[in-house]
């Protein structure tokens, strides 16, 4: 089976394999000819997936990755990571078991909305070009005080400063 293809934000970078620098090159290429990307998120989604999602999209516009087409793998990125977010928020004050109100012990259902959406967010970044370096030159990113600081959008992904 043949190895599935990342887009990669250093064309120059000799360490990744030609192949990839190649197709990131053609996919850069091809984008220049469609629409650009949405740098205004859709209004239903939450205001964290607001942020995140103006914030991703100017790193996506800025680096020639994506266009109008892949708007709602970026909304799906957005959506599951904002459900990532109050999913852990769930766990973090009620914690992964809990007990009802007849003393059973139950499981929070917050820990099944981590785990279904973890894959999903792994899927989609990969097909949106998250990549460790990407999440790199995302810190530089963020210069707008009305918007998420890079060390709060990387520690989303669970990167950046501790807290």
């Amino acid at each position: 089976m043949a190895r599935k293809r990342n887009i990669i934000s250093d064309l120059d970078d000799k360490t990744i394999r030609k192949e990839q620098r190649d197709s990131t090159k053609q996919l850069i290429e091809m984008n220049e000819k469609n629409r650009q990307l949405n740098e205004k998120a859709p209004e239903y989604l939450d205001s964290f997936a607001q942020q995140l999602y103006e914030v991703l999209a100017e790193y996506l516009i800025k680096n020639k990755y994506v266009n109008e087409s892949d708007e709602s793998t970026l909304v799906a990125f957005c959506l599951n990571m904002s459900m990532l977010k109050q999913a852990s928020e769930s766990i973090k004050e009620v914690g992964v078991v809990y007990a009802d109100s007849r003393g059973n012990l139950k499981r929070n259902p917050s820990a099944s909305v981590i785990n279904d959406v973890s894959s999903k967010i792994q899927s989609l970044g990969g097909s949106l070009g998250f990549n460790p370096s990407a999440r790199v030159s995302l810190q530089s990113l963020v210069t707008d005080d009305s918007k998420p600081s890079a060390s709060d959008i990387l520690a989303s992904f669970g990167g950046g400063e501790d807290e």
